[in-house]
This record gives structure tokens, sequence and C-alpha cells, in this order.
């Protein structure tokens, strides 16, 4: 009879899990819902490219929304949410530029999206809400060869246009303790080494391809870079441990690279990270989007304020202010500015030359190691 009884217990509790598997299932499982006033809700990320000779813009965001926007004959974009199978907050949204008709996203709980139409219709390729983890960035080098990153270390890459995807770890994106630290616990067993390093590699939160090399940007001042597509990393020495929030390769020379995080720290390298130049905001706002124009670059921060530094001058000055008190970026629209945030969608006239003559200076750009002491964390 206790066997019996042990029997049925057994098979409850199996019972019981299948039905919270597919009951989780079936709550993931739920689609975007479309809503009228997607445009006025938190974007994450927008973008611009030519598809079939028109220029085509998506911005993404949360519950899963998509919207998406062809150039017409009027001044004003109309934005148009399309489907999107999951209502996962999306982080991220990438076109290849050598094939602009796929496009990619990525969100919370691993999810990853492809469409092969520029954005019309949209399909699962990787989702894995049992891991609990964010992707935040994802980048392309070819229609077949593409890495995602993401938070507690979430590195994924694929060979085949993402029907697949292999997960990688890379102790070389820790810092010199970390590393030594993992070498120690190795001696004494590979499995605990394996599960240290699964738990003490950083969010990883964007990724910027400078024609060469691709970069990185993250937690506890990770800067890294890799010439060999995302197969192995080098992490850079900046002397800085505040979280990285953004990165992208400037415009000055085909080395250079701005990356910004906590508390409006930001860094500028013209050699591939030979040396870098610190420098910070009068305010102590993270910095969470860099957008690169012509003659400088604006740095939008997770305050109303949006800031420019111009180039040649090394000047800083307050640019203009939103409605979203968190920025996460824009792009350039004729004569606008199309930026994104909290409050959606806003648009600004914004011309580089009235900035020229800028009357906020940053502090002296001098190599990083001599700005430690000027430094906020």
């Amino acid at each position: 009879m206790i066997a019996a009884f042990q029997f049925k217990l057994g098979l409850l509790v199996k019972l019981t899990v299948l039905i919270t598997f597919f009951c989780a299932n079936a709550l993931f499982a739920k689609p975007a819902e479309i809503q009228p006033l997607a445009s006025q809700s938190l974007l994450t990320d927008i973008i611009q490219f030519n598809f079939q000779q028109q220029p085509v813009f998506i911005a993404v965001g949360e519950r899963g929304h998509i919207l998406r926007a062809e150039q017409g004959k009027t001044e004003q974009l109309d934005w148009q949410q399309v489907a999107n199978p999951k209502s996962d907050m999306l982080t991220k949204v990438f076109s290849l530029q050598s094939n602009t008709s796929l496009v990619w996203a990525v969100g919370h709980n691993g999810l990853i999206l492809h469409s092969k139409d520029a954005g019309l219709n949209w399909h699962v390729q990787h989702f894995a809400p049992e891991l609990d983890k964010p992707l935040m960035d994802i980048f392309f080098f070819n229609e077949q060869h593409g890495v995602a990153v993401g938070a507690y270390g979430l590195y994924l890459m694929t060979h085949d246009g993402g029907a697949s995807w292999q997960s990688q770890q890379h102790e070389s994106l820790l810092t010199r303790d970390d590393r030594e630290y993992l070498a120690e616990v190795r001696l004494e067993s590979e499995e605990d080494y394996l599960d240290e390093l699964s738990a003490i590699l950083p969010h990883m939160n964007q990724l910027a391809f400078d024609g060469n090399s691709l970069w990185l940007a993250g937690e506890r001042g990770l800067v890294a870079t890799s010439k060999d597509k995302g197969q192995s990393w080098q992490r850079q020495d900046i002397e800085y441990d505040g979280s990285m929030f953004t990165i992208k390769a400037d415009t000055e020379n085909a080395h250079s690279i701005v990356v910004a995080g906590l508390r409006g720290n930001f860094f500028r390298t013209k050699n591939a990270g030979r040396i870098w130049y610190a420098s910070h905001l009068p305010e102590p706002s993270n910095i969470n989007a860099i957008k690169i124009l012509e003659q400088g670059i604006l740095l939008f921060t997770h305050s109303q304020q949006v800031w420019y530094w111009h180039r040649q001058s090394k000047r800083l000055t307050a640019a203009f202010k939103t409605q979203s008190k968190t920025q996460l970026g824009a792009i350039k629209y004729q004569d606008k500015l199309i930026t994104i945030g909290d409050q959606g969608f806003e648009a600004f006239v914004f011309n580089e030359k009235n900035f020229e003559q800028a009357h906020r200076f940053i502090p002296s750009s001098v190599p990083v190691s001599s700005m430690q002491n000027q430094l906020t964390k």
C-alpha cells in the first residue's frame, strides 16, 4: 500500500510539474498586443536603413512593441505597429547593411526575433525563459555569422543566420583579479570553475563594429575588443570600474571609439584603445546612448538633458531637453532628430553649427590614467 501511495504521489508531482510547464509556456507564448498608444510608450532602440531605395525606420520597446515607418511625402513619419509573436520587452534592433531585408531584434528571456522582409513580419529564432536573462544587443557580420550579448554573461553565437545559437563563456572579459581567482578554483575542481565562471561573468550591454574589430561595453568597467568576429576577446585596461552602458565607433578615423556609462563618465580613443581620454558631464547622470554626428556626438542621459560634445574643440554644452526622463537614442530624419525614451517618440530641430561655440567646457582631455582623481564613480 505504501508503494502504491508513493507511486500516486510521484505521478501527482510529475503531473503538477507538467501543468506548471505548459501554463508557463502558454503565458510566455502570448503575442504582443497592437496598442494605439504604443508610440507613446517606452521605446528602447531605433534604427534607420534603406530598403529597395526607400528609407525604413524601426523602433522597439516594452511589451514587445515593434513600430515601423517608411519615408513618405510628408514631414511626419507614419509609425505603424507590426505583429510580434512574443510580448517580452525588446531592447535592441539591428539591420544588416549588406542585405537590409534582414533584421533582428533581441529582448528579455533570451528572445531573438528575425525578419526577412525589412521588419514587416517576424518570427522567433531563440527563446529561453528558463534562463530569465535578457539579451541587450545583437550584431551580424554577414547573413550567417552573428553575436548576441546580454545580462549575467549571456553570450550567443550563430553561424547559420540564427537557425541555431550556441552559448559561449569568455573568461577574458573578466578583470585580472577575477581571472586569478578562477585559476585557483580550477586547480581544485573543473566543475566548480565552470560554476564560478558562470556566476561572475559581467552584464554585457552593447556592441559596436569599427569596420575591423568588434567592441563590447558592459558592467564593472568592461570594454573589450575582438579581432576574430567574437570568437575571442581582449579586455581593455581603462582603469575605471563603473558600468558602461553604450559604445559607438566614431567617424573621426577608423580607430576611434566612444564609450559611456555611469554617472556621466565617457571615454574616447583615437587609436583602437592604446590611449583612452576620460571626460564627464557636469551632472552625475548615467549616459544611456550615444549618437554620432558629423561634427560631434550627442549624449543621451537618465535625465531630461541631452548633451552635445564638439569633436574639434572638445567642448561640451547642453543641447536640448526631452519630455522623457530616460533617453535611449535617436536618429536623424531630414532636419530633425527623432529621439526615443520612456515617453516614446519626440522630434527636435537640431543644427550642429549652432553648437560650435559652446560655453560649457569638459575637463581637459588627458590620458585616462591621469584622470582617476577627477572621476566620479
